[in-house]
């Protein structure tokens, strides 16, 4: 009798379901014992304890879940979910028919129209839209699970299909379904299928992935409900290339408070706001999703609050200026952004650049609109207490601030940049995109400042070279010097200028009787680890594009 158990399986004895955890021998006792876990813990007496040995592990964390049977004891007969099917609501319409008597009145036979013939409309099973079959004794699409019984239950599954039932809503919890293959290939048959229920099952795997390369049979599903299934999650929550389009969608999969990685790559995902959060989820894969707004990346701290890894590659998103600097900046925990790993500067970077675009925001909108602002910015605050609140100037006022900010605050911490591409006529390019003015920390590398302007102007990074035009000029040697500079190589200026302007005639410098000529001191902030504030100190400047 032992060879027709195995670990797993799913028997029930008077009605009470169980799990067979164990198969051999106990000590101090002859013969071979079943170990099982009753799917009501009371009706145990251990948790696979016996004298002081333990013989196997309940899922259920109640004291009293386990017991031993021996393999001789006689179990409950098993359904398939067909015979199930057919008897609670095929039956009633065979009822029906048996029932049915012919009515003479006056010689004529009337046609019968009681509630044995509404019974028969209503049990028609291609008319069913909503289907309970919870505690019925069902192991799978047949009375036997596919992992022992393969082909006949594939002819199940094949019979099921050919029937294009239109059911909606089923309900199989509380069952001895064993095998995840065997709901998904019921479900893959019911096209209409939205709403499973399947509470109260012990699947003897506890992941999914265990056991199945796909879940396309569940892309249509809207609700899933897996209460008291005990199921463990260590393993990557893969749900790749399914029709996902909100996290809230996945609210069931919340209460699984082991998950740890949930993989959403290539769905039509585009919203991150969940209703119930993921309590342990510390890395999200939502690569080649729908993400467009930095907005949607609010709702991930309270969706997700352990969360330290995130890939968004091949999302709007990601293809957005500067979209690494406010990701890492409006997800507090977040060590690794789409494998790389997030250093303490690059954070600092991140916080102060959001933190400026978060008071340049401010400083462009009515004083009555700023709470409202501020709630897309929850870490406001937080990042002033860290960097010092920066100094709000309504753009309608009169009063502007153009000197840098005290020692220490954010403004004495960021550069104001103004960038601008330069024509190319060797090649024949007059590319230009306009002046882009954007507040630069200090402590940013070059490398990275040339990845933010070429998000900012469509180009490759590796392309560029940034030009600072400084407020500096420098003469210019004439002829007797020994070389001589064209005005279409440099911008030339006669009269030594102060500042941005050409000097008066009073301030000319003379050189051999004639005025010499300015061209504007140039710095190139060439490719290496030194930042922004290693070469330029003032509080804002002008960058010019070349294209290599």
């Amino acid at each position: 009798m032992a060879d027709e158990f195995y670990a797993g399986r799913r028997v029930s004895y008077g009605g009470a379901a169980c799990t067979v955890r164990y198969i051999g021998q106990v000590q101090g006792t002859q013969g071979d014992w079943l170990g099982v876990e009753w799917d009501d813990a009371t009706r145990g007496k251990h948790c696979g304890f016996h004298a002081g040995v333990k013989y196997f592990h309940c899922r259920n964390p109640s004291p009293t879940a386990g017991s031993f049977v021996r393999p001789n004891r006689p179990v409950d007969k098993t359904l398939g979910f067909i015979d199930a099917l057919r008897q609670k609501y095929a039956a009633q319409e065979a009822n029906a028919k048996s029932q049915e008597v012919e009515i003479n009145i006056s010689g004529k036979k009337v046609e019968e129209v009681g509630f044995e013939k509404i019974a028969r409309q209503l049990a028609n099973l291609q008319e069913l839209r909503v289907v309970l079959l919870d505690g019925l004794g069902i192991a799978g699409v047949t009375a036997q699970p596919l992992a022992t019984h393969h082909d006949s239950s594939l002819q199940g599954f094949r019979w099921l299909g050919e029937q294009g039932l239109k059911i909606q809503e089923l309900d199989i919890s509380r069952n001895l379904v064993e095998e995840w293959a065997d709901v998904l290939g019921i479900c893959a048959q019911l096209k209409f299928l939205r709403i499973l229920k399947l509470n109260g099952n012990r699947f003897r795997r506890q992941s999914i992935f265990e056991s199945v390369p796909s879940l396309r049979p569940l892309e249509n599903i809207r609700e899933l409900s897996l209460d008291e299934t005990y199921l463990s999650w260590h393993e990557t929550l893969n749900l790749a290339s399914n029709c996902i389009t909100t996290l809230s969608s996945l609210s069931n999969i919340s209460k699984l408070s082991n998950l740890k990685t949930l993989v959403l790559r290539s769905n039509p995902l585009a919203s991150l706001a969940s209703q119930s959060p993921f309590p342990a989820l510390s890395h999200l894969d939502m690569s080649s999703t729908r993400i467009s707004t930095f907005t949607e990346l609010i709702n991930l701290p309270i969706s997700t609050p352990v969360l330290n890894s995130l890939l968004t590659s091949n999302t709007p998103l990601h293809a957005l200026a500067t979209s690494n600097l406010h990701t890492i900046a409006r997800i507090p925990n977040l060590t690794s952004l789409n494998y790389s790993n997030i250093s303490t500067q690059d954070r600092n970077n991140a916080e102060l650049y959001y933190l400026s675009s978060i008071a340049s925001a401010l400083s462009s909108a009515p004083a009555d609109e700023e709470k409202a602002l501020l709630k897309q910015h929850p870490r406001y605050q937080e990042l002033c207490t860290t960097y010092g609140e920066p100094t709000i100037v309504r753009k309608f006022s009169e009063t502007t601030s153009t000197k840098g900010g005290a020692q220490g605050s954010l403004a004495a911490r960021l550069t104001r940049l103004t960038f601008y591409i330069a024509p190319d006529h060797e090649h024949g390019h007059e590319r230009s995109a306009g002046n882009i003015t954007k507040s630069i920390p200090r402590t940013i590398g070059i490398y990275a400042l040339k990845g933010i302007v070429a998000r900012l102007f469509g180009l490759r990074a590796m392309s560029l070279r940034l030009i600072w035009e400084t407020d500096e000029w420098d003469p210019v040697a004439g002829e007797s010097d020994g070389w001589s500079v064209s005005d279409e190589d440099l911008d030339l200026h006669t009269d030594a200028p102060n500042g941005n302007n050409p000097a008066s005639e009073a301030e000319k410098v003379q050189a051999g009787g004639a005025s010499k000529q300015w061209v504007r001191r140039e710095v190139e902030l060439a490719d290496g680890t030194k930042d922004v504030g290693f070469w330029i100190e003032n509080p804002k400047a002008r960058i010019r594009i070349e294209l290599r």
